[in-house]
């Protein structure tokens, strides 16, 4: 079991990222880790979505964890008006981004 590193660093996920070391610790979190070593790179290269890790300092860097981000929108309700928008600046959605993965491995959760 590796020790907890003093430095990490989120960086973009890279090809040649070793995407097996992530240990979440619940069997209900494998689609997490299904989706970093089956999905994420291919994903962010073809800008789906974009994924970071989070990796310790090393020439051969351990992956402690990973966001993956996506374009979304919000959609507001019929007739919902910002309070200082003028009605000629009405909006039906806005752009947003969407946490689409998130996880951290079990050694660093909680800190």
């Amino acid at each position: 079991m590796s020790a907890i590193p003093q430095s990490l660093q989120l960086r973009e996920i890279r090809p040649g990222d070793n995407l097996t070391g992530l240990s979440l610790g619940d069997t209900s979190l494998v689609p997490l880790k299904s989706f970093l070593r089956n999905n994420a790179l291919e994903f962010h290269q073809n800008d789906i979505a974009k994924t970071y890790v989070l990796v310790n300092d090393s020439s051969s860097p351990k992956i402690w964890g990973y966001l993956t981000l996506m374009c979304s929108e919000v959609m507001l309700g019929q007739g919902y008006r910002l309070e200082d928008s003028p009605k000629s600046h009405q909006y039906d959605t806005f752009a947003a981004i969407k946490i689409a993965r998130l996880a951290v491995d079990q050694r660093l959760q909680g800190h």
